[in-house]
């Protein structure tokens, strides 16, 4: 999945594979995750909400199943 640099506090970069429904966030730590049954739309609106998406849906983004990738 390619990763798509924002501009944002706090996250680097963000993904999404439209097929898995899969949300992948890279954090300005350097640590990855990927959130699971986000929906395309969701992924959109991070996106369109530059510079700072994480202060708009953080935690819509987090009440989805994750796990740590990197």
């Amino acid at each position: 999945m390619k990763l798509h640099r924002v501009d944002s506090s706090g996250i680097r970069a963000l993904g999404y594979d439209p097929d898995r429904e899969l949300l992948c966030v890279q954090y300005d730590t350097g640590s990855v995750y990927e959130y699971s049954g986000v929906p395309e739309d969701l992924y959109r609106r991070m996106i369109a909400a530059q510079p700072h998406p994480w202060s708009h849906y953080g935690e819509e983004v987090k009440s989805y199943p994750s796990r740590r990738v990197r």
